[in-house]
């Protein structure tokens, strides 16, 4: 439990910086990121995933026809596949990182993010988490454990880290310290655990410091700073954790379930989380459907993301758009109960009614980033 204690020391700080006033109620101005992990490094359990890519295109073009802003596509197979360049932790979050950049820059007054990303992954039922495999890393197996699950935060992408990311984001500049800040960070590397205890150490003070500093220069926004509503797709394809602890379903496994599931309430609560599947079990790629003009195979959330920008009258709240993506659709190759899953928990009322999807069109393009890494990690 030590692990998550620095975390909750954080997250007071991270949140109670400003105050926190309603999001903006105008015209959205809608940001993306999408990523589609499709090629492995061989020693990666799983095959490569070429309907990651196919997904994560689908998704960007759908998102700037519907009047995103601006927004980065990020995925493997540089040159069409004549170079192997899989798609690394360290190019998810500087994406990520430079999304807020480019919302920053924009002077965006009514922003709101989608994330998007499709691939191979492990789930945690008792963390209630996944974890989205960057394409050159290959999980030693006491990574796969839940005793080893300390070392797969540190080089997985969790989706706290991502949720967190998010729900930390504020567009005043005097906020722009937590850009880059990930909860995973905060929790010591078991196998560098010296190290990453020093890193730790100065990470939190220079927060600290920074935020000491802002509030006597009297820089944060009068009148606080709202946050950035965001939805995150997870078209995750996930196997379970091996559960190895000696005491199944002990003290330990419970408090740990009920702590992480007030962090993924906590999460949630200025945005959405949808799963193509609960942490632990598969989901399955689908054909493109002929309406959709396409080939090959995308993901089940990819898919819904689609019918809902096509079939809703815009402009679409996140409320609405949350309704859309669990109601009955035609997923071919899927039985006809599937539906996502869904982190239980309910979003603040005064975002629940926030414009997502704009009305409009967008003549708008999108950034399409390769990933950088060709060696595997492990």
């Amino acid at each position: 439990m030590f692990r998550f204690t620095i975390f909750l020391l954080l997250v007071p700080l991270a949140l109670s910086a400003q105050d926190r006033p309603a999001p903006p109620q105008g015209p959205s101005e809608l940001y993306f990121l999408s990523v589609g992990i499709g090629e492995y490094h061989p020693a990666t359990p799983g095959e490569d995933l070429r309907g990651a890519e196919n997904s994560a295109r689908l998704v960007a073009e759908a998102l700037v026809d519907a009047g995103a802003r601006g927004g980065i596509l990020l995925t493997s197979n540089l040159d069409g596949g004549e170079t192997e360049r899989m798609v690394t932790r360290e190019d998810m979050l500087t994406a990520l990182f430079d999304l807020k950049r480019m919302i920053r820059r924009d002077g965006a007054r009514a922003p709101r993010i989608v994330f998007y990303a499709m691939g191979h992954g492990y789930g945690a039922e008792d963390m209630r988490g996944i974890f989205l495999m960057p394409g050159n890393y290959a999980p030693a197996p006491r990574h796969l454990t839940q005793t080893g699950i300390a070392s797969l935060i540190n080089h997985a992408l969790w989706d706290v880290d991502l949720l967190a990311s998010q729900v930390f984001f504020r567009t005043d500049e005097s906020m722009r310290h937590f850009d880059d800040f990930e909860p995973s960070e905060m929790i010591p590397d078991p196998d560098d655990f010296l190290g990453s205890m020093i890193r730790i150490a100065e990470r939190q003070g220079d927060l600290l410091a920074i935020d000491a500093q802002r509030r006597r220069d009297g820089a944060y926004a009068y009148g606080g700073n709202p946050p950035v509503p965001f939805i995150a797709l997870f078209d995750n394809c996930g196997t379970s954790i091996k559960q190895d602890l000696l005491i199944q379903g002990g003290p330990l496994i419970q408090g740990l379930t009920s702590l992480m599931g007030d962090f993924y309430a906590e999460f949630t609560n200025e945005g959405r989380a949808i799963y193509a599947a609960p942490p632990g079990q598969l989901a399955l790629d689908v054909r493109v459907p002929d309406r959709f003009g396409g080939e090959g195979r995308m993901g089940p959330l990819a898919l819904r993301l689609l019918d809902v920008i096509a079939k809703s009258p815009k402009p679409v709240t996140l409320a609405g758009f949350e309704a859309a993506m669990r109601a009955d659709s035609d997923l071919s190759g899927y039985d006809a109960g599937w539906a996502p899953f869904l982190h239980p928990g309910e979003i603040v009322g005064d975002t629940r009614d926030i414009e997502l999807l704009p009305a409009s069109s967008s003549d708008k393009s999108f950034e399409h980033r390769f990933g950088t890494g060709q060696e595997v990690e492990r």
